[in-house]
């Protein structure tokens, strides 16, 4: 499967990017 984009609300942005880059191994684009 290839997700292009995907925005996800959280509280802790940190907390989430860690999460998704290390369990599903998504990179990070875009930081705003």
């Amino acid at each position: 499967m290839h997700i292009q984009f995907a925005e996800l609300p959280v509280f802790d942005q940190d907390r989430a990017k860690a999460f998704y880059t290390r369990h599903f191994a998504c990179k990070v684009t875009a930081d705003e």
